[in-house]
């Protein structure tokens, strides 16, 4: 009973003395539907020539308290902004996550689409000059070749002693013959992306381009 008495009691205090400060927290909480260019824009500085991003100075407002103000400031402000684990630049902005081309491509143009492109297929390269909006079936158009596989250039494969050349265009496989050595099939390979409207760097082919036939 007493011990019950003193649980209820403690929770009480805790509730008095956090419950608002917790409200102001949330009540300055940004979600996805309220990520705009002008929030970006306060809170983050952007290159568009390197595509990357520093931690503004915040306003008061975005805090609960004055010290928690005093410190992130005194701490970020001016620094380099976001993470590069994976193959791309993520952001976490007051409770919202998002990848480093998505809020470039807010900051630059106001929206995001649904695809966005890296030209030079470097996922954590996001100077707008390498960011255009696409769909996803230009996205599988302008891939890196898969590394550890046999050929390392994509839609070709070892069969049988030989180089065979098969790519999906729209969800279909469409073959484009066997070759005695993979410097032949490479050239297949890029002949067929090309034809069926690949981006030019689609493939990995670049590795590949001191191969003598």
């Amino acid at each position: 009973m007493i011990s019950a008495m003193c649980y209820n009691f403690g929770h009480q205090v805790w509730l008095k003395t956090w419950q608002p400060i917790i409200n102001r927290i949330r009540s300055t909480t940004v979600n996805r539907d309220t990520l705009t260019q002008d929030i970006l824009k306060e809170l983050l500085h952007y290159n568009p020539d390197t595509g990357v991003f520093t931690w503004r100075r915040r306003d008061r407002r975005w805090f609960a308290t004055k010290r928690a103000h005093s410190v992130w400031n005194a701490r970020y402000a001016g620094r380099k902004a976001g993470t590069t684990k994976g193959p791309y630049v993520q952001l976490i902005l007051v409770g919202v996550r998002c990848y480093g081309h998505q809020a470039a491509y807010l900051y630059a143009h106001g929206y995001v689409p649904d695809e966005i492109l890296h030209d030079n297929q470097d996922g954590r390269f996001n100077a707008i000059s390498n960011l255009k909006a696409g769909t996803r079936a230009e996205n599988l158009k302008n891939m890196k070749g898969r590394k550890g596989t046999a050929s390392g250039v994509t839609g070709v494969s070892r069969m049988r002693g030989k180089w065979q050349v098969c790519v999906m265009v729209n969800g279909r496989r469409v073959r484009g013959g066997t070759f005695a050595t993979i410097a032949q099939a490479k050239i297949a390979a890029k002949a067929l992306y090309q034809k069926h409207g690949f981006h030019p760097n689609h493939g990995n082919f670049e590795e590949h381009k001191n191969v003598q036939i």
